[in-house]
């Protein structure tokens, strides 16, 4: 293993998409390797290559580099995050432990406003837009499966960046009014992709009633990620279905097909895993 560890090397890469000035980049490359140099036994034996993101340097489109900013703003918000240097708390954007559009407005805010303050004027500027091609700073969560046209809140999640919930997610209900860690989002109108949603149907047995309900649903042009069945009694059954939806107005035509169905009894969308679990129970109370 010390030949392993002895042998591991790190490769920064920092375009000029990021930063045009040389400055910029180089800080970059010095504050990663730095970081790697002091954390090298913490991280698993293997060759790491790094890419900046463009606007890393710059404060998430509010137009100043961090040399620009008042040291006085820069200890404030060091205060507030108690983190102890400016490098420190770049590496925990890196991380993914802090969001740079979070830190970004903090550092670009008044010494005087406080951490709730600068999210609240965040907010009241305008919240961030989800175009759905973010990549791994944001993900979106399991236990509801938001799709473009639901109400969403972001929440800042350690090690995984921000998560998006819906807003009526049971999982961030006692957190949804804290601004450390949940943030006002919304969809951009121009959003794009396919979103994962998960729907429950109940019906009553029939045969090919499985492949007719998987026509039906491809025929609308969506994709279907996985199907399980549970049969409730010799007569009826419960399909949960996965798929892939662009937006609440595909899903709403989704839904109007499934229900023309002749044995389709009850179509609904799951949004919790708690629902599922409470679904199980039921079904097993019944056997």
């Amino acid at each position: 293993m010390l030949g392993a560890q002895a042998n591991k090397k790190i490769g920064v890469t920092v375009s000029k998409k990021v930063s045009k000035r040389a400055v910029d980049r180089n800080r970059i490359n010095r504050v990663v390797k730095e970081f790697y140099r002091h954390h090298k036994t913490e991280i698993n034996s293997a060759h790491i290559v790094i890419t900046a993101k463009p606007k890393c340097v710059i404060a998430a489109g509010f137009g100043t580099t961090i040399e620009e900013l008042a040291p006085s703003h820069i200890d404030s918000v060091l205060k507030q995050t108690q983190i102890e240097s400016l490098d420190d708390l770049l590496a925990e954007i890196g991380l993914g432990n802090r969001m740079s559009f979070m830190v970004a407005q903090r550092l670009s805010d008044n010494d005087e406003l406080s951490a709730v303050d600068a999210v609240e004027e965040s907010n009241r500027q305008g919240s961030i837009e989800i175009r759905g091609s973010e990549g791994m700073v944001m993900s979106y969560a399991k236990c509801c499966h938001p799709i473009p046209g639901d109400p969403i809140v972001g929440h800042i999640s350690t090690g995984r960046g921000m998560v998006i919930h819906t807003e009526d997610c049971n999982n961030i209900a006692e957190i949804i009014d804290d601004p450390e860690k949940c943030v006002s989002v919304r969809w951009d109108p121009d959003v794009k992709g396919e979103f994962s949603v998960e729907l429950r149907v109940e019906l009553e047995n029939q045969r090919g009633i499985i492949a007719t309900l998987a026509t039906t649903i491809t025929g609308c042009e969506a994709n279907i990620e996985r199907i399980s069945t549970v049969e409730r009694d010799a007569r009826f059954s419960i399909v949960n279905l996965s798929l892939n939806v662009r937006n609440r107005v595909h899903l709403a035509r989704v839904l109007k097909k499934v229900r023309l169905i002749r044995s389709v009894l009850k179509v609904t969308r799951v949004k919790s895993r708690k629902v599922r679990k409470t679904i199980k129970n039921i079904l097993g109370a019944n056997e």
